[in-house]
C-alpha cells in the first residue's frame, strides 16, 4: 500500500512538473503596439563576448569596467540579488503620440529574474502601490514602476505603460527570424506599420510646401525657368517613391553578433508581399558563386562584384521612366538631349549580366594620378560597348547644361592597343573659371587624385563576354586585367585573408564589396605625408582581413550584412594608440587613464 502511495506521489510531482508554466521567452511578453524592441540575448554570454573582444583590441587598460560589462552595469544598478545572468532583455519603446507621453516616458525594460522579490529588494526604500512595486534607481530623481511578468520584471516610469497587457507582438518574415535566433546577441526591432502611421500624416501634409521650397531655392540660384516643370516632377515624384516605401514596409532590424573572429551586423528591411515593393524585391536574384572572377590580383583599397538582372531592372526603370519621358519632350532640343542619355543607359543596362571592380591607391602614381582602378563587365561586350558611346555623347551635351565648372569630355578611339585588345581613351577634365576659388580648388583636387591630364578611363572588348574599363594610364594593369577577364581566374577570392571574411558573410548574394582598410589607411598616410610634408608614422601588420560587406534578398525582405575581423580591428587599434603616444610632447608623464 505504501508503494502504491509513492507512484501516487511521484506522479503527483511529475504531473506538477509538466504543468507548471515555462519561463516565458522575453519576446511573448513584449506588448503587441510596441514601436521598438531592442534584444540583447543571454547577458552573460554577451557580456564575456564583450569583455573578451576589448581585452583583444587593448580597450580594457582604457575602460577597466570592459572586462566585466555585465557585473560593472551590475554594480552601476546596485543589483546584486535576483537577476537571472543567462537571461534575455529587452528595451521597448512605444509611439509617444498614441500614449500622449513624452518619448522617455513611453520606454519600458523587461529585466530577466529568478527571483522577483529579491530583484526588488535590491532597491532600498522600495514601495507598493497596488499591485506594482515603486522603486527609485540610482541616480535617477524619479520613481520607477515595475511588475512581475512571468520571470521577468518590468521597469518602467508611467503606469500607462505597465497598465498594458504582456504578449500579443506580432513577428513575422525574416526580420521575426533574425531577433529570435539565438547566435544574435543583440537586435533592433522597429514596427514599421506604426512608423508608417506616424510618418505618413505628415507627408501628405508638408509635400506641396517641400517642394514649393525647393524651387523657390533652385530660382534663389539663378535656375534656368524652363526646368522648373521637370525639376517639380522629379521631386514629386521622389516624394512619391518615399510615401510608397514606408507603406510598404512590414519590420525593419538591425542584428549585432559577436565571436573571437569578429562582429557580424546585419541591417534588414521587409516589405509587404502584396506591394510592389514587395514583388519586386521578390525577383531579385543572389547568387552562391565568387563575385570576384576574372579580377586580376592587385593591393586594392576596395574591390568587389555583383550579378545583374536586366529583366528587372528594365521594369524598374520603366515605371519611372514614363512620366518624366513626356516632361523632357516639352523641353525642346535640351530635353532630348537627356532622353538620348536615358535611351543609352538603358542599352547599356539591357546588356550587362554583373561584373567585378577593384580601386588601387597609388601614392607614386606620378602624371597618372594616385587613384587607379579596373572594371570587369560580364555581358553582350558589343552591346555593352555600343550602349557606352551613345552614353558618352549624350552625357558629354548634358554636361554643358550643368551650372559650376565644366566638365570636358574627350574621346579618343583606339588610344591604345595592349595584348591585341584595342582600348578607347576616354578622358574627363574640369574647365575651372580662375575667378571662382571653388571650382578651381576642385580642379586642383582633381589633378591631385587623377593627374594633370584628369579621369582617363580606357575601355575595351576583352572578348565576347567581357568589356573592361581600366582607369588610368597603365599598360601593366590593362595586361593583367587582360589576362585574368579571359582567363575566368579568381585569386582574390582564395586568398587566406579573403576568403575568411567571405566564409562570414551570407553565400547568397547579389553583391559583394571589401576595404582593405591596412592598405587604405597606409597608402592615405603616405600621400599626406608627401603632400603635406608631415612624417606620420603608422606600423600596420601586412595583409590584414578585409572589412566585408554583402547585399542579398530573401523572401521580400532586403539585407546588408558586414563582418569586421577581430584581427584587424586590433591592428588599427594598436596601431592608433603607438601614433597618439608618438605625438604626445616628450617629456610630460602622462597618467593612466590620461587617453
Amino acid at each position: 500500500m505504501k508503494r502504491s502511495h509513492g507512484w501516487v506521489a511521484s506522479g503527483i510531482i511529475l504531473l506538477a512538473l509538466v504543468i507548471t508554466p515555462a519561463r516565458a521567452d522575453v519576446l511573448e511578453q513584449v506588448p503587441a503596439d510596441a514601436l521598438l524592441v531592442i534584444k540583447a540575448g543571454n547577458l552573460q554570454a554577451t557580456s564575456q563576448k564583450v569583455a573578451a573582444l576589448a581585452q583583444q583590441f587593448g580597450l580594457v587598460a582604457m575602460a577597466p569596467q570592459m572586462a566585466d560589462p555585465l557585473g560593472w552595469l551590475m554594480q552601476t544598478a546596485g543589483v546584486n540579488a535576483g537577476l537571472k545572468k543567462d537571461g534575455d532583455l529587452a528595451i521597448v519603446m512605444f509611439s509617444p503620440k498614441a500614449e500622449n507621453l513624452d518619448p522617455d516616458k513611453s520606454l519600458m525594460i523587461l529585466v530577466p529574474v529568478t527571483d522577483y522579490k529579491a530583484f526588488i529588494g535590491n532597491f532600498k526604500d522600495a514601495k507598493k502601490d497596488g499591485a506594482f512595486d515603486v522603486i527609485r534607481l540610482p541616480n535617477d530623481n524619479d520613481d520607477t514602476l515595475v511588475a512581475d511578468w512571468h520571470g521577468y520584471a518590468a521597469l518602467v516610469p508611467s503606469k500607462a505603460i505597465l497598465s498594458k497587457k504582456p504578449g500579443g507582438l506580432k513577428l513575422a518574415g525574416e526580420t521575426g527570424k533574425i531577433i529570435q535566433d539565438k547566435s544574435v546577441d543583440v537586435t533592433a526591432w522597429v514596427n514599421m506599420q506604426i512608423i508608417k502611421s506616424i510618418v505618413q500624416p505628415p507627408i501628405a501634409a508638408e509635400r506641396k510646401q517641400w517642394v514649393d521650397d525647393a524651387i523657390a531655392q533652385y530660382k534663389a540660384g539663378n535656375g534656368m525657368p524652363k526646368y522648373e516643370s521637370l525639376i517639380k516632377l522629379l521631386l514629386e515624384r521622389g516624394i512619391d517613391l518615399m510615401n510608397e516605401g514606408v507603406a510598404s514596409a512590414q519590420a525593419a532590424t538591425f542584428s549585432i553578433a559577436l565571436s573571437k573572429e569578429g562582429i557580424n551586423t546585419t541591417f534588414m528591411a521587409e516589405f509587404l508581399p502584396d506591394t510592389e515593393f514587395g514583388k519586386n524585391i521578390a525577383q531579385v536574384k543572389n547568387s552562391n558563386g565568387s563575385l570576384l572572377t576574372g579580377l586580376p590580383e592587385e593591393d586594392y583599397i576596395f574591390y568587389g562584384g555583383f550579378v545583374h538582372d536586366p529583366a528587372l531592372t528594365e521594369k524598374l526603370l520603366s515605371s519611372l521612366d514614363e512620366p518624366l519621358k513626356k516632361e523632357l519632350e516639352n523641353l525642346g532640343d535640351d530635353g532630348k538631349k537627356i532622353l538620348a542619355a536615358l535611351d543609352a543607359m538603358h542599352s547599356t543596362l539591357k546588356a550587362i549580366k554583373g561584373g567585378d571592380f577593384g580601386i588601387v591607391l597609388d601614392p607614386n602614381g606620378g602624371a597618372a594620378g594616385m587613384v587607379k582602378g579596373v572594371t570587369v563587365i560580364d555581358g553582350d561586350a558589343k552591346a555593352i560597348m555600343a550602349g557606352q558611346a551613345k552614353s558618352r555623347t549624350a552625357m558629354q551635351d548634358i554636361m554643358q547644361l550643368m551650372p559650376g565648372a565644366k566638365q570636358k569630355l574627350t574621346v579618343t578611339p583606339a588610344a591604345k592597343t595592349v595584348d591585341g585588345v584595342k582600348f578607347d581613351l576616354v578622358q574627363s577634365t574640369i574647365q575651372a573659371d580662375p575667378k571662382k576659388p571653388e571650382e578651381m580648388m576642385a580642379q586642383q583636387m582633381m589633378n591631385i587624385i587623377y593627374g594633370p591630364k584628369g579621369t582617363q578611363a580606357f575601355m575595351g572588348v576583352a572578348d565576347d563576354s567581357h568589356v573592361l574599363q581600366i582607369m588610368g594610364e597603365d599598360e601593366k594593369l590593362m595586361s593583367d586585367a587582360i589576362t585574368a577577364a579571359k582567363a575566368g581566374t579568381d585569386t582574390l577570392s582564395q586568398q587566406v585573408q579573403v576568403k575568411d571574411v567571405v566564409d562570414k558573410l551570407p553565400k547568397e548574394r547579389f553583391t559583394a564589396g571589401y576595404f582593405a582598410i591596412d592598405k587604405a589607411v597606409t597608402g592615405g598616410i603616405k600621400i599626406a605625408n608627401m603632400q603635406l610634408g608631415q612624417n606620420i608614422q603608422l606600423q600596420l601588420p601586412p595583409n590584414l582581413p578585409p572589412l566585408g560587406f554583402t547585399y542579398a534578398t530573401k523572401g521580400t525582405a532586403v539585407r546588408i550584412d558586414g563582418h569586421l575581423p577581430s584581427q584587424t580591428i586590433q591592428a588599427i587599434t594598436a596601431a592608433s594608440m603607438q601614433a597618439m603616444m608618438q605625438a604626445r610632447p616628450r617629456g610630460g608623464g602622462g597618467k593612466p587613464g590620461d587617453l
